[in-house]
């Protein structure tokens, strides 16, 4: 009896060591993503202007090419011609030949019978290639995104149709190594009918969850086919939400890379020519409006004989009365 109550104590006892060391390791966990922090002095309630511009020169300190974007020769500028507001950011890529490696979010993509593309991209150890450009907390005083909202303005350019995986991009925050925090990505279709965001600029709007370890944002370009150097997405004007607070009202991230107040917003952009007619931006808005000088012209002139037949039949008449009088 005593060597079966040993038993049973020596056994309570390793069990009590088991859950202590499985309630360690789970709080280790729980700790190893910190909770949001923001420095206040960056952030305001005054939403007149947006997190970044990219109106000035400094947006180049604060926007970083993902290690795999040198696989699309990737680059970066300033856009100021087909701009949204002042100045846009302009991501140009170029793709040396078709790849066949899965990107960050393969797993949204299906084909028409809504099968998947890529039928192992939700596997646990899939690998896959994040293309694109990174925005980094710190440079906005905050320790992550986590509890954050994320929106943009953006445009796609319709020549990268066909290359781009699901003819689209993806927005969505990750880790530092580039990990999903989430299984839902805001992805940015080429659409240039009821929700037109190639000739006219769209909005995008990405909530990030809370306590997730979001350390980096990531607009990726899955150039994934062969294609010659093409500006594939244009970016700007993207506001910061906080989940901080002052006196009741929600901070953002103030401006970080100077703003144009006085560069007027535009919803369209005037001058494409790769607009479908109906969209009001036709490729031939401009024979129309030469067309309409000759059309002038000849109302102008119809209304000179007009005036002047006028006057020869008032001076016929009054010639006519002046041989009776």
């Amino acid at each position: 009896m005593r060597l079966k109550r040993l038993l049973s104590i020596v056994s309570a006892v390793m069990m009590l060591g088991a859950c202590t060391v499985f309630s360690v390791s789970a709080d280790e966990e729980e700790e190893s993503v910190p909770d949001f922090y923001a420095d206040r002095s960056m952030l305001t309630t005054d939403t007149s202007a947006p997190s970044m511009s990219f109106d000035m020169t400094e947006w180049k300190n604060h926007v970083y090419i993902t290690p795999d974007g040198s696989l699309l020769d990737l680059q970066v500028a300033q856009e100021k011609t087909y701009a949204y507001q002042g100045a846009t950011l302009k991501i140009t890529a170029s793709q040396s030949k078709d790849i066949d490696d899965m990107c960050t979010y393969s797993s949204l993509i299906r084909d028409s019978d809504g099968n998947l593309v890529y039928p192992n991209s939700d596997d646990e150890d899939a690998e896959y290639l994040t293309m694109g450009v990174e925005l980094h907390p710190g440079d906005f005083g905050l320790n992550c995104f986590d509890g954050c909202m994320i929106t943009f303005k953006y445009r796609i350019n319709q020549e990268a149709e066909g290359k781009l995986m699901g003819d689209s991009v993806f927005a969505f925050p990750c880790t530092d190594d580039y990990e999903k925090v989430t299984s839902t990505a805001v992805q940015l279709k080429i659409n240039t009918t009821d929700s037109n965001n190639v000739t006219q600029y769209a909005n995008a709007i990405i909530s990030v969850p809370d306590k997730c370890g979001a350390t980096k944002f990531v607009f990726e370009v899955p150039v994934i086919k062969k294609m010659e150097k093409t500006d594939v997405l244009y970016i700007d004007n993207i506001v910061i939400s906080t989940p901080e607070q002052e006196g009741g009202v929600d901070m953002q991230v103030a401006n970080i890379d100077g703003y144009n107040e006085n560069a007027k917003a535009q919803e369209i952009v005037q001058g494409l020519t790769v607009a479908p007619r109906s969209n009001g931006l036709s490729s031939d808005s401009s024979s129309a409006e030469s067309n309409s000088g000759p059309n002038v012209a000849i109302i102008i002139v119809v209304a000179v004989v007009v005036v002047g037949l006028a006057a020869v039949v008032f001076i016929f008449i009054k010639k006519r009365k002046n041989r009776f009088y």
